[in-house]
């Protein structure tokens, strides 16, 4: 058996909710040992939260485990969302950001130009997108539809020159296009 700190013990009670401590506090000693089952007491004394039961506690913990699991992508209203979440937090920032990187690879200053008049607007467009599905609004969503169609039209066009072959590029767009439309027509119901 491990060695006891009492220390660390103490220090790891005063970091949990009172919900957390209720259930500790309520626990066997098959389950902790007594000392820690005694400083959960103890401190939920000095809180002044006892009257919480424990069936109340738990219920608290598994709405906030449900919640954690929404943040982290996992569901929503009953639908996955882990491609929501790298969509927005993951995708949308690093496609705006290599968009602007990629202009000081353009050797031709002309080229470079109408780059940038390109992309100042995809990149507003991109952070409006970002901002509207971060807050689950429908405008974020609508624009989102925008922005996937100029994406896949921007992507069309700068492979054209690239020697890749021309059925190729647009097969890719359209491939992209069909599964963001299935996808987020789907999840409509996330957005107000």
């Amino acid at each position: 058996m491990a060695d006891f700190d009492p220390t660390y013990a103490k220090e790891q009670i005063l970091n949990k909710t009172d919900e957390e401590l209720v259930l500790i506090a309520n626990s066997t000693s098959d389950e902790y040992r007594q000392e820690v089952i005694d400083y959960a007491k103890e401190e939920l004394q000095k809180r002044g939260t006892v009257n919480i039961s424990q069936e109340k506690a738990k219920e608290i913990i598994e709405q906030r485990e449900e919640h954690f699991k929404e943040m982290i992508g996992e569901k929503e209203k009953g639908l996955p969302i882990k491609w929501l979440w790298f969509y927005t937090y993951i995708r949308l920032p690093l496609t705006l950001i290599w968009s602007l990187i990629s202009i000081f690879f353009i050797p031709d200053l002309t080229e470079r130009v109408i780059s940038l008049i390109i992309i100042i607007p995809f990149g507003i467009l991109s952070i409006l997108v970002f901002i509207g599905i971060h807050k689950r609004r429908i405008w974020g969503w609508k624009l989102n539809w925008v922005l996937i169609a100029v994406e896949s039209i921007l992507f069309v066009f700068s492979r054209s020159g690239t020697g890749s072959p021309m059925g190729y590029t647009p097969l890719a767009a359209l491939i992209w296009v069909a599964l963001n439309v299935m996808y987020f027509s789907r999840r409509r119901i996330l957005f107000s």
